[in-house]
């Protein structure tokens, strides 16, 4: 398995093409499609030479995370369950902020991320190290965290925030599901007419963001 080109800084990836002998301006083209438009593959990169889409293929890999399940809670917020590439899972979290008691929709969204695959810490008060720690997340797999919520939100066509004529009658998180991977438009509309959907972000999912301390500044730095 090749690393994942989510792994580095764009500071990296020029640095990658430059030794390639591309100009410094692809580097930008490369990222504006996997940050702003979410591409899945290679060959949706259609300012890119087929030259370099297929030299950037063979040297690194490009992975979006497969949503196994999708639990809904009645004030909007929403539980992922995404399948990494090597099997394990981790889960992610949106919430909605609401701003009044009122009804208003939320104004901001607040993406939950996970850190590592199970926990060592086995605090009391939290289900992540109950099967212990399996293994740190690469870089990648912390930014794709973000991506895939940011392309789930524009393949179901939701409301910005709580979605309140959506909200299930039952109290408690509503599970769907099991479910394949989100399909990715072949040419989704770019953040200027969409809009992101998550505007804050937290490392407060499972496993714990010190213990894997150095990826969790590079994805940071990434994002």
């Amino acid at each position: 398995m090749n690393r994942d080109i989510k792994s580095h800084t764009l500071d990296q990836i020029e640095a990658k093409l430059l030794a390639w002998g591309q100009p410094v301006y692809r580097a930008t083209q490369v990222t504006h499609w996997l940050y702003r438009r979410l591409a899945t593959s290679w060959s949706m990169m259609t300012n890119l030479p087929r030259l370099l889409q297929e030299r950037l293929a063979d040297e690194y890999d490009l992975y979006a995370s497969t949503l196994l399940r999708l639990e809904e809670a009645p004030d909007g917020t929403r539980k992922f369950l995404w399948q990494l590439a090597d099997g394990c899972s981790i889960e992610s979290v949106l919430i909605p902020a609401t701003p009044a008691l009122h009804g208003q929709t939320s104004d901001r969204t607040t993406l939950c991320v996970s850190t590592q695959v199970g926990c060592a810490y086995r605090c009391a008060f939290c289900a992540s190290g109950l099967a212990g720690l399996q293994r740190n997340l690469g870089v990648d797999e912390i930014v794709e965290q973000l991506l895939a919520a940011e392309r789930w939100h524009r393949q179901s066509k939701n409301p910005r925030t709580g979605q309140a004529a959506m909200r299930p009658s039952s109290p408690g998180f509503q599970r769907t599901g099991p479910t394949e991977r989100i399909p990715s438009a072949d040419a989704p509309e770019p953040l200027a007419k969409q809009g992101r959907f998550v505007d804050n972000l937290v490392v407060m999912g499972m496993g714990e963001p010190l213990a894997n301390f150095d990826n969790l500044l590079v994805a940071l730095r990434v994002l």
